[in-house]
């Protein structure tokens, strides 16, 4: 009581009363706004390894064969060719890895509570006939643990990672090059490229002469 009648006890009992409310507040949410970007970053991480590791088994067949079993086979293993024709061989392995970019995103960090929820996550094989891409989007959300005074809602953060990969096999493109070259030289068409040139090229020659 004699400390409480004291004007400087009372001013440090008033003090801490509302400061010391505040700094837990302070310190907390730091706390979890800093799990958070930890989580982000991992979405980030995972966003980018899953487009390289996509792009590059749409490029090579094979890769998959080479990483299950350490070796490359001896025996025929399905290279498909053709698979830069259609979509059809990209769209399988956009939904092999989706499951596996599911899985990656459900790191929470240092509190459990947190876990992104994901609301969508789509990986895409894009083909433009000349190149090809794999588009990795992954929307989500995550909800911070504290809640303010009267309020039944947590906050919530909305996050979105995207990647895109060019899907690159340059083996494989010089292979069709020089089978596109060899049927061309192989063919009736070189002959007529041919003399159709020496004619363009008489033409220009007969203008600048006169």
């Amino acid at each position: 009581m004699e400390k409480l009648k004291n004007e400087k006890a009372a001013v440090t009992i008033v003090e801490a009363t509302f400061v010391f409310p505040i700094m837990f507040f302070v310190v907390f949410l730091l706390l979890f706004f800093g799990n958070a970007c930890y989580v982000t970053n991992n979405a980030d991480a995972a966003t980018s390894m899953v487009a390289i590791d996509a792009a590059a088994d749409a490029a090579d067949p094979m890769l998959t064969y080479v990483k299950e079993n350490g070796e490359v086979s001896t025996s025929r293993v399905e290279t498909k060719p053709y698979r830069y024709l259609s979509k059809g061989y990209g769209n399988s392995v956009a939904s092999n890895y989706k499951h596996k970019l599911e899985n990656q995103l459900k790191f929470s960090g240092v509190f459990s509570k947190m876990t992104p929820r994901v609301n969508q996550c789509k990986i895409t094989y894009n083909n433009y006939v000349l190149y090809q891409t794999i588009k990795v989007q992954a929307d989500y959300s995550i909800k911070l643990p504290i809640r303010m005074i009267m309020s039944n809602e947590t906050f919530t953060i909305k996050y979105s990672s995207i990647d895109e990969m060019p899907v690159s096999d340059s083996a494989e493109f010089i292979l069709n090059t020089n089978m596109a070259i060899d049927y061309y030289e192989q063919s009736s068409l070189k002959d007529k490229v041919d003399a159709l040139k020496d004619k363009v090229s008489k033409f220009f020659n007969k203008d600048s002469n006169t």
